[in-house]
């Protein structure tokens, strides 16, 4: 008996084993096929009675579908009309600006007050076309205005709202520089000093590097300080051999040595 009972224990278990795997099989299988067969038939008997934001199905396909093709023809527009016009009014707006830099500068009598105006132009520009390079482009513009006119301190704010603004841009380390050749006409040394060296920490590797490094050595022959000005020729010397600048520091170190020294 119990052999028997055993037996049966053991029959049963293999019966249960194949049911199960026999289940699985055919979840795999047949019974999925027939799950999803099922639910696309409930799906197309009551399509027309779901709602999607408070809209039938098809309606909320229809515009959906709608919006996508309006997003496609926006975004289109955009970039085959409206962004080169754009591009092309910036373009003559900013070149206008510039232009009318460049006469004052090379005119015989240069008006002041035509500098001011361009420096107001810049500034406009500026804020218009806000966050592209142009932008920052029009900032030196207006530094330069305003140099040109003796406002220096609006002059280094000028520089200074491209280096905080457009730190990446290619313009950025020429408004730095621009800072320390403000910073000598104002007589501030140590502040010219301290624009020349920061240009260099920020931007370490632009070609303007070596002739800010060149300023900073000639700053401080003006403040008297010779060894101070030894060391950044030198410097130009040992890590630039291959730029212009290194004759520059070359003829300066000559020049010290001999005891010529620059004066304001």
């Amino acid at each position: 008996p119990r052999a028997a009972a055993r037996l049966r224990s053991a029959n049963l278990f293999a019966h249960g084993r194949t049911k199960m795997a026999l289940t699985r099989k055919e979840l795999k299988g047949h019974d999925l096929a027939e799950y999803l067969n099922r639910a696309r038939f409930w799906f197309d008997e009551n399509r027309d009675r779901i709602v999607w934001f408070g809209l039938p199905l098809k309606t909320f396909i229809l515009y959906v579908a709608g919006g996508v093709v309006a997003i496609a023809i926006l975004a289109g527009g955009y970039t085959l009309w409206y962004k080169p016009k754009q591009d092309e009014k910036r373009r003559s707006e900013f070149e206008s600006i510039f232009f009318a830099l460049v006469n004052q500068e090379g005119a015989e009598h240069p008006d002041p007050e035509a500098f001011r105006g361009v420096a107001n132009q810049a500034a406009a520009f500026s804020k218009t076309w806000s966050g592209t390079p142009a932008a920052a482009h029009a900032l030196i513009v207006r530094g330069n205005a305003l140099m040109a006119s003796g406002e220096f301190d609006a002059a280094i704010e000028a520089y200074r709202g491209v280096v905080r603004s457009y730190p990446k841009e290619f313009f950025a380390p020429f408004a730095q520089y621009r800072i320390g050749i403000v910073m000598e006409e104002k007589n501030d040394f140590d502040g010219a000093l301290t624009a020349y060296q920061e240009l260099q920490k920020r931007w370490p590797g632009h070609f303007l590097v070596p002739q800010a490094k060149i300023s900073e050595g000639m700053v401080h022959e003006l403040k008297g300080e010779m060894d101070a000005a030894r060391v950044a020729y030198e410097a130009v010397e040992d890590g630039f051999p291959e730029s212009p600048w290194s004759r520059k520091a070359e003829e300066r170190l000559v020049r010290l040595r001999g005891g010529a020294t620059i004066t304001k």
